[in-house]
C-alpha cells in the first residue's frame, strides 16, 4: 500500500478504475445470478468438492474392479454349466439307448 502513494496520478486513476470495474462486474454478476435463480453452473460449483470427487472416483474404480471380477466369475460359471449340461445330455442319451435295448429284450421274451 505504501508503494501506491509513490505512483504517478495517471497510474493511480487507472488502477482505481480497474479495481472499480472488477468489483462492479462481480457485484452486478451476483445480482443477476440472484435474480435468475440457481443455474446448473451454480449448482455444479456447489456440488463439486475435490475430496468428494476423489472419493467418488475411488469408489467407481473399486466398483469397476468388482464388476469385472463378477463378469469373469459369471463366464466361468456359464462354462461349467455348459460342460455339466453336455455331460447330462450324454448320460441321457446312454440311458435312452439302454431303455431301447431293454425294450428290444422284453419284446423278444414275449
Amino acid at each position: 500500500m505504501e508503494n501506491l502513494a509513490d505512483l504517478p496520478p495517471l497510474a493511480l486513476i487507472t488502477f482505481g478504475a480497474t479495481v472499480a470495474i472488477i468489483f462492479a462486474a462481480r457485484y452486478l454478476g451476483l445480482i443477476s445470478a440472484d435474480k435468475s435463480g440457481p443455474t446448473n453452473a451454480t449448482i455444479a460449483s456447489v456440488i463439486v468438492d475435490p475430496k468428494a470427487l476423489t472419493t467418488a472416483t475411488v469408489a467407481v474404480n473399486n466398483l469397476t474392479d468388482v464388476l469385472a471380477e463378477g463378469q469373469e466369475k459369471s463366464k466361468d460359471h456359464a462354462h461349467m454349466i455348459c460342460r455339466r449340461l453336455e455331460t447330462l445330455a450324454d448320460e441321457i442319451e446312454a440311458l435312452t439307448r439302454m431303455l431301447g435295448d431293454l425294450r428290444v429284450d422284453l419284446a423278444r421274451r414275449h
